[in-house]
């Protein structure tokens, strides 16, 4: 263990092969890797903000603003054009409460908490991609986003709401996000919606305990959840999906539970269906309490937008981009549909795969580690987008 921690120590030390004004600069390598060991969770990303600022800050070319309204994240400017638009770069910092099991040597030393939907990546992505800016000095205006909160919180929602952006004239915005179902350095998009907009709720129905022995004298919530499950899949459901990630209910085995809670999210494609099917739903779920005698409680968790690429805008990447392949769209969610919604948008999939299909570990698995050559990827992508 005190080995393993000296190595740890030494890779949160380390700089490698940058440099301005003869002081060292870390390497978006380096970044990915510290970034990883030491994972933080939606709007805790303080290390992470504290560090990007420490490096980005060497550079005298760009000017760096905390987030309004937020504690976490930052927004860099890099404006040699005054007057002339920006083009916004965003990549989010946080991690998943998930324990990894990865066996890096760079793996997480959060227990409970691991950088497993490549977040690391991205903003290693961005951050060596603002170096390559610090060196090549292009005149076009720049915005690199550094965004908390994207798995949890609707950071990107935050930013927006908190006028983080209206001062500047975005023409144009960017995201990217790593995928292990393509190999690596491909890329693919889509116009029009690349992920859906999702839900994500909490429904508690609430009775009244007693022993299994007396179950007359009880309003079992559990039985009222599952209730409602099956009346919910007797729904027409072909254009939403319907999931039910946890359940909990009850505390010992031989009296009838007080509360049984329902973690749920719904995705589709069309915002006006998943909005019409989630009334459905929460009427049903009334319904259902009422006839069983128990209360229902809804608590909404985040909202996000669809993400929709830009038709002309994509128009115009795809000529830049050589290597860029259709796809179809994903029913995962990107807060990244925020910022989609009020400018000219496009976001990408960055394949990270390395070897056989059948020994992949995707998005939010406890063994998903991109291999560190998909940041010169990623950096080549908004480098041929940008410069």
């Amino acid at each position: 263990m005190g080995a393993i921690c000296e190595m740890k120590h030494f890779l949160f030390s380390k700089f490698l092969n940058y440099s301005v004004k003869g002081v060292g600069v870390m390497s978006p390598e380096e970044l990915r890797r510290q970034l990883h060991a030491y994972p933080e969770l939606s709007f805790l990303e303080k290390k992470t903000t504290a560090l990007l600022r420490q490096e980005i800050a060497k550079w005298d070319c760009f000017t760096i603003k905390k987030l309004k309204g937020l504690q976490t994240g930052l927004l860099v400017e890099y404006s040699p054009n005054k007057g002339g638009n920006f083009i916004l770069l965003r990549a989010d910092l946080d991690a998943l409460l998930l324990q990894e099991e990865t066996r890096s040597s760079f793996s997480s030393t959060v227990d409970g908490v691991m950088h497993a939907c490549g977040h690391d990546i991205h903003t290693a992505i961005l951050y060596g991609f603002l170096l390559q800016v610090a060196k090549e000095r292009p005149l076009q205006n720049l915005l690199f986003l550094f965004q908390p909160a994207e798995e949890s919180g609707g950071g990107a929602l935050k930013v927006l709401e908190e006028k983080n952006l209206d001062c500047y004239s975005i023409k144009e915005a960017y995201a990217l996000h790593v995928s292990d179902e393509y190999n690596l350095g491909r890329v693919y998009s889509k116009s029009g919606s690349l992920f859906a907009a999702t839900c994500a709720f909490d429904l508690t129905f609430t009775g009244r305990p007693a022993h299994v022995a007396f179950q007359d004298l009880a309003a079992n919530p559990l039985e009222a959840s599952f209730d409602f499950l099956n009346a919910l899949k007797k729904k027409d459901s072909s254009a939403i999906v319907v999931g039910l990630g946890k359940m909990s209910s009850g505390t010992v085995r031989n009296i009838t539970p007080q509360t049984a809670k329902l973690e749920m999210t719904l995705r589709s494609s069309d915002e006006e269906k998943l909005e019409l099917f989630f009334q459905e739903l929460i009427t049903l779920a009334k319904v259902t309490a009422i006839r069983h005698k128990v209360t229902l409680h809804v608590e909404m968790e985040s909202r996000y937008a669809a993400v929709m690429n830009d038709e002309n805008l994509f128009k115009k990447v795809s000529t830049k981009l050589k290597n860029l392949h259709l796809c179809k769209e994903s029913m995962a969610g990107e807060d990244f549909g925020f910022i989609s919604q009020k400018y000219p948008s496009v976001m990408f999939w960055l394949g990270v795969r390395q070897g056989e299909k059948d020994h992949r570990y995707g998005l939010h698995h406890p063994k998903f580690l991109p291999p560190m050559e998909s940041i010169a990827e990623g950096i080549k992508l908004f480098s041929r987008l940008v410069l």
